[in-house]
C-alpha cells in the first residue's frame, strides 16, 4: 500500500473503526499527508537495499517534524524580519534573522519544515525566485581582481571583504572547535 492508499484508508476506515483519534483532523492536513510520503519513501528505499530499516521516531530521540505548504497560487506564507507566519501555528519568531527573504514580490516561501533537533528547533525553506533581477547592462567593460586579502577588487574601485577573514567567523570557527572537542569526549547516556 502507497503512501496515497494509506492516507485514503486512514481517512475513511481508520477513523471510523477508532473515534478516539479525530484529534488529528485538527492537525495540518498537508503534514499528516507528508508523514505518510515519507515513511512510504522510507520503506520504498529500504525494499530496494538503497538504505537501512527507517528509524522510527521515540519519545526519547526525538518528536519528528513539522511540514508546511504553501497550498495555492492565492496563498502566501508570510516572512518578516524576525518571525514568519505558519499555517495553523500563526506567527513564529526567529531568533536568526537575515537568512529567509522578506521581499514577498521577488521571492515566495513553497515549502518548509520545523524540526526539534538538540533542545533547539530548526526551520528549514524551499525558497523560489519569481522574477530574476535584471541589472542595466552599459556595455564598459569590468575588471575583477581576486585575491586572497580581499575577495574582489573592480576597476572602478569598488571593494568586497573576504568574509572568511572577519574576526566575526574566525571567533565563531574557533568556538565551533572547541565545542567539537567538548562534543567528542562525551558520551550519550540514556535515561530510565
Amino acid at each position: 500500500m502507497g503512501a496515497y492508499e494509506f492516507s485514503k484508508w486512514f481517512n475513511h476506515e481508520y477513523f471510523e473503526a477508532n473515534p478516539d483519534d479525530i484529534w488529528i483532523k485538527d492537525l495540518y492536513a498537508k503534514s499528516v499527508k507528508q508523514a505518510f510520503i515519507d515513511a512510504d519513501a522510507a520503506m520504498k528505499r529500504f525494499f530496494k537495499k538503497l538504505s537501512g530499516f527507517p528509524h522510527w521516531r521515540s519519545f526519547r530521540r526525538g518528536q519528528g517534524s513539522y511540514y508546511f505548504v504553501k497550498n495555492s497560487k492565492t496563498q502566501i506564507i508570510l516572512c518578516q524580519r524576525h518571525r514568519i507566519k505558519l499555517p495553523k501555528l500563526g506567527w513564529v519568531r526567529l531568533k536568526e534573522f537575515g537568512y529567509i527573504p522578506t521581499d514577498s514580490e521577488h521571492f515566495v516561501i513553497k515549502q518548509g519544515r520545523i524540526k526539534f533537533k538538540a533542545g533547539r528547533y530548526y526551520l528549514t525553506c524551499l525558497v523560489e525566485q519569481v522574477e530574476l533581477p535584471k541589472s542595466e547592462l552599459t556595455g564598459e567593460p569590468v575588471g575583477i581582481d581576486l585575491g586572497l586579502k580581499e575577495f574582489a577588487i573592480l576597476n572602478d574601485g569598488t571593494l568586497y571583504h573576504n568574509q572568511n577573514k572577519s574576526s566575526r567567523v574566525r571567533r565563531i570557527r574557533k568556538r565551533l572547535r572547541r565545542l567539537q572537542r567538548k562534543l567528542s569526549r562525551q558520551h550519550r547516556t540514556l535515561k530510565a
